[in-house]
């Protein structure tokens, strides 16, 4: 003890360091020593054998004798073991302030988003303003397109896209792009391996333990925001208008650079302790560090594109299975060698999400369904339920079947206000029928005669809300079940009249059966005199003729006082022509232009490298806004 005391004299610390460093001392003796030892004991100690120090010469070079008295050391030993340890703790140190300051990259993404956000809903003239060439030509090479192009919905892939993925749009690959080179950077720079060291034989070992280290702690700090961005009830969704598709996202390519240090630090630490591997696996962090590392790449592989789109709701439930146990090794591995905040920080948020989508549930309360199932696969959904919150533009819900099996099972569904006075209120879903939860509802419908009523439970609402109600124009391109999106927005923007605005809705869809499921909200539109419909019949039925109309059609004629004249029209037997459709109606818009897309991924990719082109052709700003689930 004397001779560390000695140590701290010899560098001539102020007293208020040398008090700390004995803080320290005391600590570490009673917390790993089972001693009882005061910073007065440790004082008294120095000052009673301070006049018996001797020198290393005094002590000579036979290392068998023990050493019986407070010794000093040559200025060249203390400088040399005051380097070691320095950057010893440098490294561990710049660990951690380097995964901060990736973590300090997304917070100014989001400060940025968040801005941009806030002006949009606060004032969104000045955005609408803002469509001089520069921008325009800034939008469509940044912004609005695909990252390569074309493809964004649709997986890019090989070997029959086994191996494939979806590719982000270019404002985000940008985004992403940003952060993998600063993770890279950062991973690289400032190990500064030297000799002599007191604490390793050479350069070599010394630099694998500084990458380890480096390697560990940078992952550790990337974890808290991969289990943000992967949940439901994350509030930078509402601060940054950013959508969680979005966020789903970045959360996977957080989670591949997370895994790829992770899985560095653990390669870099069997390298060093090869020789004493057994002693080590019989340690509890070494075991559940093992653990860690092995379930997060077991994680990183089962995500990819194919398991999640082919068999998503296992994929998700071993996903949720795997995310535990990787929690539970980061737990024991971190107990004994610290950072324990970060752990914390991942429960706590983690715990959160969970907590809200249970508050969520319990705040919506238990609804009835009264649901029928109409032909191709189509089902229909008017939720009566507590009405404590209303559905917004935009906004979707998980929906739980409460039935002995599969209760627990919940899929998110697009969720509108009812167009009928006789449904004010109640929530409307329109979907088709999958596989599981959705499959076992169309079994227990069939059985009943097709119209059945179901006990549910709400987890929601849930959403962002594109800010298209301010537009002059806007025009909604849907395909398939993704019309319920543009309900969504056009029912609200009819019955609350924000200003005089032109109302384009197209819709591709397969079966005539799709129209009489969603007749009420066909006729709403058409009786309104503000929205044009379009409709694609792409494969009518076979007792349904070109020159014959259904008895939806004929109803939504009759509106009309001249069919001439009228503004809705079904076309049937074939697709549009996106490429020139979009660009016409851009052109004829009066003032600024929404183009808002939801339906399959080639609809929606086609329609987005479209209205990239045509971002100058109209009278005014063009924005698209899409609406749609990647896996």
């Amino acid at each position: 003890m004397t001779s560390l005391i000695n140590c701290l004299d010899d560098y001539d610390l102020s007293q208020k360091a040398i008090n700390k460093e004995v803080d320290t001392i005391v600590y570490n003796c009673n917390e790993y020593g089972s001693m009882n030892v005061t910073n007065e004991m440790v004082f008294e100690i120095y000052e009673d054998n301070k006049d018996n120090i001797i020198t290393i010469e005094q002590f000579g070079t036979n290392l068998s004798i023990p050493l019986t008295e407070p010794i000093s050391f040559p200025e060249y030993n203390l400088t040399m073991a005051k380097k070691s340890i320095t950057m010893f703790y440098w490294q561990l140190a710049t660990g951690e302030n380097y995964g901060g300051i990736m973590l300090g990259y997304w917070c100014g993404v989001f400060l940025i988003a968040t801005v941009i956000n806030f002006i949009g809903k606060a004032a969104p003239s000045f955005l609408l303003k803002m469509n001089s060439p520069a921008v325009i030509k800034f939008r469509q090479m940044f912004v609005t397109p695909a990252t390569f192009g074309f493809k964004h919905s649709i997986p890019i892939g090989c070997c029959k896209n086994i191996i494939a993925m979806a590719t982000p749009t270019r404002a985000e690959s940008i985004i992403i792009g940003g952060y993998l080179i600063m993770a890279l950077i950062l991973g690289m720079i400032k190990f500064e391996p030297f000799e002599p060291n007191i604490w390793f034989p050479n350069q070599h070992n010394q630099l694998i333990r500084y990458i380890a280290d480096r390697c560990g702690i940078t992952s550790l700090t990337q974890i808290p925001v991969l289990f943000l961005f992967g949940g439901r009830n994350n509030l930078l969704q509402y601060l940054t208008g950013f959508s969680f598709d979005t966020f789903n996202v970045f959360h996977r390519w957080i989670a591949r650079v997370m895994i790829l240090f992770a899985f560095l630090h653990s390669v870099a630490y069997t390298w060093l302790e090869r020789k004493y591997l057994a002693e080590e696996f019989a340690e509890t962090y070494w075991r559940w560090g093992v653990v860690a590392t092995v379930t997060g790449c077991i994680m990183l592989g089962q995500s990819i594109f194919i398991f999640r789109s082919k068999i998503y709701e296992f994929f998700l439930a071993f996903h949720i299975g795997l995310a535990v146990f990787f929690v539970i090794g980061m737990w024991y591995h971190l107990i004994e060698l610290g950072w324990m905040n970060w752990e914390y920080a991942t429960i706590a948020l983690w715990g959160f999400d969970r907590a809200a989508r249970l508050g969520r549930l319990v705040w919506s309360g238990l609804g009835t369904s009264q649901t029928k199932l109409y032909p191709n696969d189509l089902f229909r959904m008017t939720i009566d339920y507590p009405k404590r919150w209303k559905a917004y533009p935009g906004s979707y819900v998980y929906v739980h079947i409460l039935s002995p099996w599969g209760f627990w099972e919940s899929h998110p569904f697009t969720v509108y206000q009812s167009a009928l006075p006789e449904h004010e209120g109640k929530l409307m879903i329109g979907a088709t029928v999958k596989k599981g939860m959705t499959k076992r509802m169309a079994k227990a419908l069939t059985k009943a005669g097709g119209d059945k009523a179901i006990k549910v439970l709400i987890d929601g609402p849930y959403g962002t809300c594109h800010n298209i109600a301010r537009y002059d124009t806007v025009i909604c391109l849907c395909g398939g079940i993704g019309v319920t999106a543009a309900f969504s927005y056009l029912l609200d923007i009819i019955k609350n009249k924000y200003h005089d605005q032109h109302l384009i809705f197209i819709w591709v869809t397969r079966h005539q059966s799709s129209l009489d499921c969603f007749e009420n909200e066909l006729k709403f539109l058409n009786d309104s005199d503000k929205c044009d419909v379009e409709i694609y019949l792409t494969s009518p039925d076979a007792n349904s003729s070109d020159d014959s109309c259904s008895d939806n059609e004929k109803k939504l004629s009759d509106t009309g006082s001249d069919n001439s004249d009228s503004r809705y029209s079904v076309i049937k037997g074939q697709r549009p022509d996106v490429a020139t459709l979009l660009p016409t109606y851009i052109s004829q818009s009066k003032g600024t232009t929404a183009v808002m897309v939801c339906g399959p991924p080639t609809l929606n990719d086609l329609a987005r490298r479209t209205v990239t082109d045509n971002l100058g052709a109209g009278n005014g700003r063009v924005d698209y806004f899409e609406e749609a689930f990647s896996w």
